[in-house]
């Protein structure tokens, strides 16, 4: 996993690297850049960007759910097998070039504490579902939003996020 908050030089050697190794790669764009290297979208399986970024990307202006489906679709012709767009509250959009499909996943309605950190939760969690439990892209997806809005209840970034043993503990149907 790369973001945009690290040189472009590097995260394109990495993502080089990865693609001659075959090595799945995941790019999430924060914190957005209206000059982001589109050429580098190719050279991601997995690309995870909010309403902003992906606006910065396809100058698609983010008020609808079908703004954001419109704007999946620009991002997948440009080369990533997926493509995440976050939309806090809302959940997110979830785009595929395997199955060309494109849904929306929706968030578990909760009263917000502090969103700071939220995007970063869901980065997080989808990559440890990924990797570490072996899900498809699109169950990572709707576990990362469930494990996401928890992170919401509490202050802080990751202070906020919610250990496995007590999402267990607290909500143990969340993770099935």
């Amino acid at each position: 996993m790369i973001q945009a908050e690290v040189s472009r030089e590097g995260n394109r050697r990495v993502l080089e690297l990865a693609k001659k190794h075959k090595v799945r790669t995941f790019f999430n764009s924060a914190p957005g850049d209206r000059n982001t290297d589109k050429s580098m979208l190719a050279l991601s399986d997995i690309i995870c960007m909010n309403e902003n970024e992906v606006e910065f990307i396809t100058t698609i202006p983010q008020r609808t759910l079908d703004d954001a489906k419109r704007a999946a679709s620009e991002v997948l012709a440009m080369g990533p097998q997926y493509v995440i767009i976050t939309l806090g509250s809302k959940g997110c959009i979830l785009a595929s070039n395997e199955d060309r499909e494109i849904v929306h996943v929706p968030a578990r309605q909760v009263a917000a504490v502090d969103t700071t950190g939220a995007g970063d939760c869901f980065c997080g969690s989808l990559a440890y579902f990924l990797v570490e439990e072996g899900l498809t892209v699109k169950e990572a997806v709707y576990k990362s939003v469930r494990v996401a809005s928890l992170s919401v209840l509490r202050k802080g970034t990751q202070s906020s996020f919610w250990t496995r043993s007590e999402i267990e503990c607290e909500y143990p149907d969340l993770l099935k």
